[in-house]
């Protein structure tokens, strides 16, 4: 089996014999009302059990796909207000990064290079 990226929790088929899996709301969003909505965008429902409060249920044959899914929507929940103010941050510590590398000299070339590429995947991750 492959690994997966968030803490599932088998439960019973469903009518049809269809693998089911539960999974806590606090690995899709902050509150439940908001997972529940980006749930509900790729198959998720509520999970109605005593045995596992805050439960989204997902109908699975792919952990991996679901995860893929659920990271989607996630990103996709980004407010533009949020976009906008993470690249202004990224623009500024790229800028100060530059600063600094030329009163420094050459001797952070490498470490500026690094930390264009954690911005630049932060930029990605976020878009």
């Amino acid at each position: 089996m492959s690994r997966t990226k968030y803490d599932w929790t088998r439960i019973d088929s469903d009518v049809n014999g269809n693998p089911r899996y539960v999974i806590h709301f606090l690995n899709l969003a902050d509150n439940y009302q908001d997972a529940v909505k980006l749930a509900n965008k790729i198959g998720g429902r509520k999970y109605h059990t005593k045995k596992y409060g805050g439960g989204i249920v997902f109908q699975s044959y792919s952990l991996p796909n679901t995860e893929m899914h659920i990271d989607r929507v996630k990103r996709d929940a980004i407010q533009p207000e949020t976009l906008a103010a993470l690249e202004k941050l990224t623009t500024l510590a790229a800028n100060q990064l530059d600063q600094s590398a030329t009163h420094d000299g050459l001797e952070n070339c490498k470490a500026l290079a690094n930390a264009r590429q954690a911005i630049a995947r932060a930029k990605g991750g976020a878009e």
